[in-house]
C-alpha cells in the first residue's frame, strides 16, 4: 500500500519527485509513515490522502460527525490509553465485527496487534483525526484523569499519607520536647544544638565530597573533549540511523502573558519537525490560557490538550494525562517560561541512541535570561549556577540519586511507564520522579545543554516557591521511608545513606539553622544557654570552622560560575549570606503547608520578571 501511494501520488501530480523522495527517505529512518509525513510536512491534506487510501483499499470513509455515538460495548475492546495512542476509535458492532475507526491506514496493524486474544473481527473506516480523538476524548477522558491522579504505584505514592495523622505526631513530638525542656532544660538544649551541629557536619561533608567529585569528573570531561577535538571527530559526529519521534509535555497554567513567547520559543528548536511534538497543557478550568491559545496559529507539530478538572489539579497529573496522546519514545518538559537552545533535541537523541540501555533520563542544566533584574536574580542564578554545574555534577560522580528538575527532563517512554509515571500529588514531583528510577536500576545522566528561564525576582512569590520545593522533599523523603528496609534494598547501603543528607539532612539544616546562628551573638557580651559549656578554645576552633564553611561555600560558588556569562555574577557572592537564611523561613513555611494542606501546589507565576520578552542568545 505504501509503495502503490507514493506511485499514486506522484502519477497524479499531486506531489513533486524530490520532495516525495525526501519523504520516503524520512519514513525509512523514522517511526512515521508516508501519510503521516505527507500530512505533517503539508504536502497533501487528510482528506486527499483518505480519498486515495480508499481506492487502494476499498476502505470507506466517515463522517463521525454525522454517526451516532461509539457503542459502550465497543468502547470495552480497546482501554483507553491504548485507543488514544492508536489513534483508534472502536465504535460499534454489526453482528460479530467491530467497526474501528482509524485516521491512517498504516495503523492497523498495531490496532490488530492490540487486539490480538480477543473475539472480535476488526474492520476498519477512516475518519479525520482530530473527529476520532475528541470522541476518544469524550468517551475515555474522564477515566483517564481518574487514573492520571493514581498513576504512581500506590506503595511508592504520597497518595496515602494522612495529614491528621502526621498532625498528631508532629503535635505529640513538639509536646514531648517542651515537657523534657520543662524538666531538663539543660539537657534538651544540649541536645538540639548537637543535633544542629551533626546535621550542618553532614551537609558540608557532602558539599564537599561532591565539590571534589564534580572537579574530578570536570576535568575528565575536559580532558575527554580536547581529545575528541583533536582527533576531529567533534566536527564530524556519527550519523543517527533511526530519528525517533520526540514528544515535549508543556504545562500551562493561566500563562496568557507568557503563551506567544513561548511558542516562538519553542518554534526554534532545531529537529525535524515531523519527528518533533509540542503537547501544550492545559487545564480544563484555565479558561485564560485556553483563549490565548485558541487565538493562536499553532504549528501542524504543535498541539493543545485539555485536562478534565478533577483533583489534585497539579502538574504532574496533567504530565500522566498528556501522555496518553503523546506519540514518541522519547518524553521532554518544558516549563511555560523556558527558552532551550535550538540544538537540545538533536544532542537528547544522540545521547540516547549510544547510552546504555540503563540511562533512562536526560536532565539538561537551567540559567536565567533575566539574571540581572535585581540583587535577587543574581543571587537566584549563582545558586542555580551551583546546583546544576557543579552540585548535581558531583551527586552523579558519587553514584548518588539525581533529584531531578522540573523542567528540561528527557526521558524514555518506556522507562518512564516502568516506573509508573509522575506522582500526581507530590508538588516535588521532579525529585521524586528521580528517585523513583533509581529505586528501579535505572540512571539518570546529565546532558551538557542549558535551558533558559525566568528567575523569581520577588521575594513573596520566590518563598512560596522554596516552600513547595522543601514541602515536595519532606513528602518524598517521608514517602520513601515508609518502608526502609525495602528501600535500603533497592539503593543499597551507599545511596540510602546518601539519601538521609540529601534530602533528611537539607530540611533540618535550614530548620535547625538559626540555632547556629544563636552563636553569634556570644561576642558581643549576649548571654547564650550554652556559653557555660564552651570554652575559649573550643569557641574558637568553632568559629574558625564556620569561617572555613563560608570559604568552601563561596569557593564552589565561584568555581559553579565559570562561564563566561555568569562571571559577573560572582562580585554578588556575597550578598549569598544574606539570600539563604531566606530559605529557612521558606522551610518553616513548607512544614505548616505541609500540616495544613499537604497536596496544595503554590503556582508560581511567570511573565512578571522579563519572562515574556526575548532573552539572550545562548552563549
Amino acid at each position: 500500500t505504501r509503495r502503490k501511494l507514493a506511485d499514486v501520488l506522484f502519477q497524479r501530480g499531486l506531489i513533486e519527485f524530490d520532495a516525495l523522495a525526501h519523504a520516503l527517505a524520512l519514513e525509512k529512518i523514522s517511526d512515521l509513515t508516508l501519510g503521516e509525513i505527507l500530512i505533517l510536512r503539508g504536502l497533501i491534506d487528510e482528506a486527499t490522502l483518505h480519498r486515495i487510501e480508499a481506492e487502494l483499499t476499498g476502505a470507506a470513509v466517515v463522517n463521525l460527525g454525522e454517526m451516532a455515538k461509539p457503542d459502550p460495548s465497543a468502547l470495552e475492546t480497546l482501554d483507553g490509553r491504548d485507543a488514544l495512542r492508536l489513534g483508534a476509535l472502536p465504535h460499534s458492532w454489526q453482528g460479530g465485527t467491530l467497526m474501528i475507526a482509524i485516521s491512517r491506514l498504516s495503523q492497523v496493524p498495531r490496532v490488530r496487534h492490540a487486539l490480538a486474544g480477543r473475539a472480535a473481527r476488526p474492520v476498519f473506516l477512516l475518519a479525520p483525526e482530530a473527529q476520532i480523538e475528541a470522541r476518544l476524548i469524550q468517551s475515555y477522558g474522564a477515566s483517564l484523569a481518574h487514573r492520571a491522579a493514581g498513576m504512581a504505584p500506590a506503595n511508592v505514592s504520597c497518595r496515602n499519607l494522612q495529614s491528621r495523622k502526621l498532625i498528631w505526631v508532629v503535635g505529640g513530638l513538639a509536646v514531648l520536647f517542651l515537657s523534657f525542656l520543662l524538666i531538663r532544660p539543660d539537657i534538651m538544649m544540649m541536645a538540639v544544638f548537637t543535633l544542629a551541629v551533626g546535621v550542618f557536619l553532614l551537609n558540608t561533608s557532602l558539599r564537599l565530597a561532591v565539590l571534589i567529585a564534580s572537579m574530578i569528573e570536570g576535568r575528565a570531561t575536559r580532558l575527554d573533549g580536547a581529545a575528541t577535538a583533536l582527533s576531529g571527530a567533534a566536527d564530524h559526529p556519527i550519523p543517527l540511523l533511526h530519528r525517533p519521534v520526540v514528544s515535549i509535555l508543556v504545562p500551562l497554567f493561566e500563562e496568557a502573558e507568557i503563551a506567544n513567547s513561548l511558542l516562538k520559543r519553542l518554534d526554534l528548536l532545531d529537529y525535524p519537525r515531523e519527528c518533533l511534538e509540542i503537547l501544550l497543557i492545559v487545564e480544563e478550568v484555565d479558561q485564560v490560557t485556553r483563549t490565548a491559545l485558541a487565538r493562536t496559529d499553532l504549528p501542524r507539530h504543535m498541539r493543545v490538550v485539555v485536562v478534565p478538572d478533577c483533583k489534585p489539579r497539579t502538574k504532574p497529573r496533567a504530565l500522566n494525562y498528556a501522555l496518553n496522546f503523546a506519540r514518541g519514545s522519547i518524553i521532554g518538559i518544558y516549563d511555560a517560561e523556558d527558552h532551550p537552545e535550538a540544538d537540545q533535541i538533536w544532542r537528547v537523541v544522540r545521547r540516547f541512541a549510544t547510552a546504555p540501555e540503563d540511562i533512562a533520563c536526560l536532565q539538561g542544566r537551567l540559567d536565567y535570561y533575566n539574571a540581572t533584574h535585581n540583587w535577587l536574580a543574581r543571587c537566584f542564578t549563582i545558586e542555580y549556577a551551583t546546583w546544576f554545574r557543579v552540585m548535581l555534577r558531583g551527586v552523579q560522580a558519587l553514584r548518588l540519586f539525581v533529584p531531578l528538575g522540573g523542567t528540561t527532563v528527557f526521558l524514555r517512554r518506556n522507562a518512564l511507564e516502568r516506573v509508573g509515571g509522575w506522582d500526581a500529588h507530590n508538588v516535588t514531583e521532579d525529585a521524586d520522579l528521580g528517585l523513583r528510577l533509581v529505586r528501579y536500576g535505572l540512571r539518570t545522566e546529565l546532558l551538557d545543554t542549558t535551558t533558559y528561564e525566568e528567575a523569581n525576582c520577588a521575594l513573596w512569590p520566590w518563598l512560596r516557591q522554596r516552600a513547595r520545593w522543601l514541602k515536595g522533599y519532606a513528602v518524598t523523603y517521608a514517602t520513601a521511608m515508609r518502608a526502609p528496609w525495602r528501600l535500603l534494598c533497592e539503593l543499597g547501603p551507599w545511596r540510602f545513606l546518601g539519601l538521609q543528607v540529601q534530602l533528611l539532612c537539607t530540611i533540618l539544616g535550614f530548620l535547625l539553622a538559626p540555632l547556629l546562628w544563636s552563636f553569634l551573638v556570644i561576642p558581643f557580651g549576649i548571654d547564650h544557654p550554652l556559653e557555660q559549656l564552651i570554652n575559649r578554645d573550643l569557641g574558637l576552633i568553632a568559629g574558625l570552622g564556620f569561617l572555613l564553611v563560608m570559604l568552601l561555600h563561596w569557593a564552589t560558588m565561584i568555581i559553579a560560575c565559570e562561564a563566561a556569562h555568569l562571571r559577573p555574577h560572582r562580585r554578588y557572592i556575597p550578598l549569598m549570606e544574606i539570600y539563604l537564611p531566606f530559605a529557612t523561613i521558606a522551610a518553616w513555611m513548607a512544614v505548616a503547608d505541609l500540616i495544613a494542606r499537604p497536596f496544595y501546589w503554590a503556582k508560581t507565576k511567570h511573565g512578571h520578571f522579563g519572562g515574556a520578552i526575548a532573552p539572550p542568545a545562548p552563549s
